[in-house]
């Protein structure tokens, strides 16, 4: 078996600027230690404590002082990602192996810091070690636009007054609305398709409404409804018509894998 690419300790040790910098600015933040290897492909972990055995550990706050990954860099919920509050299709001009080599990142700072914060972290790390160097622009790109079928919505407006967006709560097979604006949905269905989702619908009130769709049947932890929702959300009056429309995303312009020690 071929043996993980380790980085040698030195080269991957991340030293924090003095712990004043958190009141400079975001670009100023680093890691006080870290490190990073890349994963043999096959390799599983534990996803949690006790849980499975999985590919892949989503980039995430173990605790306020520490950060984990075993991710590709882009692909579902990479780690430029999670660092940038983006979706893979927001991504421009990636290399192919972002989205096929696993890292393992393991990051930790000296005294608690947000998520917010971390992820400005991680953005340093990412531009250190992996040399990455991006910018935004706006293309035209596809997406589903959520517009109201012919004969109009099939729900009601909510029952009780809901601050700000509302409320959708997903289960297996089951989301449920409350109080929920079109812009909160598109959001949320969004997170579950393959491409963004844009309300064209007309609608500004605030909606209580259910639907069910069969659920994915395989894998741990969160899953996206995907292409179930297609078939329900008509169900509301509702459709996602495929179009092509502008949408702001990262553009990679260099981007290197981490030297091996």
């Amino acid at each position: 078996m071929r043996r993980p690419l380790v980085f040698g300790l030195v080269g991957l040790i991340f030293c924090a600027r003095p712990w004043a910098t958190l009141a400079q600015s975001p670009a100023d933040l680093h890691f006080e230690a870290g490190s990073i290897k890349a994963v043999p492909e096959g390799t599983r972990f534990k996803c949690g404590d006790d849980g499975p055995l999985c590919s892949n550990f989503p980039p995430r706050m173990i605790n306020p002082q520490r950060f984990r990954a075993v991710s590709a860099i882009t692909g579902p919920m990479g780690i430029l990602e999670w660092a940038y509050d983006v979706r893979d299709f927001q991504v421009a001009e990636a290399p192919e192996w972002l989205s096929r080599q696993l890292f393992e990142v393991l990051a930790t700072v000296d005294q608690p810091v947000r998520e917010d914060q971390l992820k400005q972290m991680v953005r340093s790390l990412l531009a250190d070690r992996f040399h990455l160097k991006l910018h935004r622009e706006t293309r035209e790109i596809p997406v589903y636009a959520l517009v109201v079928a012919k004969n109009g919505p099939k729900f009601a407006p909510a029952k009780n007054d809901v601050p700000g967006p509302g409320d959708i709560e997903i289960r297996p097979g089951h989301l449920a609305a409350i109080g929920t604006t079109m812009a909160l949905l598109s959001k949320i269905l969004t997170e579950n398709l393959e491409r963004p989702v844009v309300d064209k619908t007309n609608l500004d009130g605030h909606y209580d409404f259910a639907l069910n769709y069969d659920p994915p049947s395989t894998g741990t932890g969160f899953q996206p409804i995907g292409a179930a929702i297609f078939a329900p959300i008509q169900d509301l009056g509702l459709k996602l018509e495929s179009q092509n429309a502008p949408f702001e995303v990262l553009v990679i312009d260099r981007i290197e894998k981490p030297s091996e020690n």
